[in-house]
């Protein structure tokens, strides 16, 4: 399954300052189009052979080994990668950030059911084309009304309470938002319980002059 987002039409542009430079470019005669992220979360419900799901983290590491049956004049060890493989099993460490040069990743699996390679059967959530987290933290504006964007993907307990990660209003009330998404993780096990994914897609558009008179939708897209 691949989820894919672009953006198009006409830019919110500004007028065109030079000394302005380091907060956008210029687009057409007098305009400016200004530095911005868009970061678009969708809740996905994955039941796995039922609705008892666990959160594995999948990431891959270097050892060394030794091959005595190696006598190069280099010597005898070899580095090499590995797989690490651990569940994760408390909401608050579940708020998540992609690993490293993308090694490794995450999955929702059953632990209870397992296909014929003996391995748990699950669904991983692969990034795609710019798999991006909001730039800015702690600005005034962004207090508790987009917690959501902080992170790549998140992992929680399924609640009815808890239907998405924002609101219409949240944007006008920073400091008291209507829906916090970091109260949704709040130190419950989830381990073989009802999981829902939080996943980002978005893109940090640094706008050119190619965005006038549209938006390109090859460069300002996601999955």
């Amino acid at each position: 399954i691949e989820v894919r987002v672009s953006a198009s039409g006409y830019l919110q542009a500004g007028y065109w300052d030079p000394d302005q430079r380091n907060y956008g470019a210029r687009i057409w005669e007098t305009t400016m189009g200004s530095l911005h992220d868009h970061v678009i979360n969708y809740k996905v419900d994955l039941d796995i052979v039922g609705t008892a799901n666990s959160l594995l983290k999948t990431t891959t590491k270097q050892e060394v080994v030794t091959h005595p049956w190696f006598n190069d004049d280099w010597g005898n060890e070899v580095i090499q990668q590995t797989i690490h493989r651990e569940y994760i099993t408390n909401e608050d460490d579940a708020l998540l950030k992609l690993p490293d040069n993308l090694q490794g990743g995450y999955s929702i699996v059953n632990q209870e059911e397992k296909n014929k390679w003996g391995t748990v059967r699950g669904y991983a959530i692969h990034p795609g084309y710019s798999p991006i987290h909001g730039t800015v933290v702690g600005s005034k504006r962004l207090l508790h009304n987009a917690n959501w964007a902080r992170y790549n993907l998140a992992v929680s307990r399924r609640k009815e309470t808890e239907p998405s990660s924002s609101s219409v209003w949240n944007f006008n009330l920073p400091g008291a938002p209507p829906v916090d998404f970091h109260k949704f993780f709040d130190g419950e096990n989830i381990t073989q319980e009802d999981l829902v994914a939080w996943v980002n897609v978005g893109m940090h558009h640094l706008p050119q002059s190619e965005d006038a008179p549209n938006t390109r939708t090859n460069t300002a897209t996601s999955r």
